[in-house]
């Protein structure tokens, strides 16, 4: 991607469960590009999971510029009556968004 000095990029990120089985323990993680800095998406908290499956989809930043997302449903996988955290069923996904100004 080619940004002037002060511009502004979004990125996306897509995640999807493309297996047979239903997975768990989900972390989305990036970081800002060289010479970028994560930047606030107006209201929004950057970075900010946009779309999936329910539950307490977060980001958390990790370190300066970079930065991990749980995504995905609590789900009690293996019936012993407790729910795994950020999970996703086979064909479900998740899309996360990040800002960054070039520097």
């Amino acid at each position: 991607v080619g940004a002037a000095p002060g511009d502004c990029v979004i990125w996306r990120l897509q995640v999807a469960n493309q297996g047979a089985n239903t997975v768990c323990a989900i972390k989305v993680r990036d970081a800002a590009p060289a010479f970028t800095v994560l930047q606030a998406n107006l209201n929004i908290s950057s970075p900010f999971v946009e779309s999936g499956p329910g539950g307490a989809n977060s980001c958390t930043l990790d370190g300066t510029d970079a930065f991990f997302c749980d995504v995905g449903s609590s789900i009690d996988i293996n019936g012993d009556a407790v729910a795994e955290s950020f999970c996703m069923r086979p064909g479900e996904g998740a899309v996360v968004k990040f800002r960054v100004k070039s520097e």
